[in-house]
């Protein structure tokens, strides 16, 4: 077993309470999820190597849990249950909510049949009830989150998108809140949520951007550098290509701030950079694709 004491040299940043336990989830080596090919170039050792595909741009660990590992990690105690148990009740953030909610109602021109993918304990699903959404509906792999969503009458259905056999065409929006980076398969999934969403409909997805002025700046401190619960990297060029890979129309890419606080502004404070300067830069970031997330807005086609 490897020490504890050398845990900081072998792994980034990881979430869970038992380390032990993370460092002995059984791995297993994968392909690059859009290229299906294994033709990449490490971009840094460690227990699970982050590596780069040379033809696609898509960065990941490899090797990775197994599903069933990675099932039973947002289960346990020891593994991500406790940091998502944190989001239970908790305020929901309604300005990119409300935001996401209104550019997709634009886009297709309907307010109802939602799907949430990773819905954890439901803040987006019970924001968009308040807001008179109709049709709700959840996956999530957490059992007990699962569970409380259910209670509070929204239908869910337990574990990952390809478990859930939704009809075809039985969705007009999808939302995907920082989920496709947790996934084991983000082509596979992007392919079923093609399959399940009505022609003309929408998938919101928003993710951690690798190409990030954040991540240029902290490196291995990079705040959204996590280990497993965060197994895949994309840029805006490798968002692009798995959207266009699972035949869906790219609409719009952005980056963001969301879901990351003021982590550019922090940096900018580090570096000491004035704050005059500091209110320049911060827009010019987000002009450049470079902030801290990527947001983009895919459609099927008619």
């Amino acid at each position: 077993m490897l020490s504890l004491g050398r845990i900081g040299d072998i792994l980034p940043k990881t979430t869970g309470n038992d380390q032990n336990y993370i460092l002995n989830l059984p791995l297993e080596k994968i392909n690059c999820s859009i290229c299906e090919k294994d033709d990449t170039v490490i971009v840094a050792r460690g227990h699970s190597d982050m590596v780069k595909c040379r033809k696609c741009g898509l960065v990941y660990f490899n090797p990775r849990p197994t599903m069933a590992a990675l099932i039973e990690y947002y289960n346990s105690n020891s593994g991500y249950l406790p940091f998502l148990t944190e989001t239970k009740g908790g305020a929901a953030p309604s300005p990119y909510y409300g935001k996401v909610l209104k550019i997709m109602t634009e886009l297709t021109g309907k307010s109802e049949s939602i799907l949430e993918i990773g819905c954890g304990y439901g803040n987006f699903l019970f924001y968009a009830k308040q807001q008179g959404y109709s049709n709700l509906h959840g996956v999530e792999p957490c059992s007990e989150a699962a569970e409380f969503v259910k209670s509070k009458g929204i239908k869910v259905k337990k574990g990952t998108i390809s478990d859930t056999n939704y009809p075809a065409e039985t969705f007009n929006l999808v939302m995907m809140d920082h989920v496709l980076e947790h996934t084991p398969n983000p082509s596979g999934d992007l392919k079923e949520v093609a399959r399940i969403l009505k022609k003309g409909g929408i998938v919101s997805i928003c993710v951690p951007n690798i190409s990030s002025f954040s991540s240029f700046v902290q490196r291995d401190r990079w705040v959204f550098k996590s280990f497993p619960n965060h197994l895949y990297y994309f840029s805006p060029k490798s968002m692009e290509n798995i959207v266009k890979a699972a035949g869906l129309e790219l609409v719009e890419l952005t980056s963001v701030p969301f879901h990351s606080g003021n982590v550019d502004k922090k940096i900018l404070s580090d570096m000491r950079v004035p704050d005059f300067l500091a209110k320049r830069a911060l827009p010019f970031i987000l002009k450049n694709n470079w902030g801290p997330s990527i947001l983009c807005f895919a459609r099927k086609p008619k």
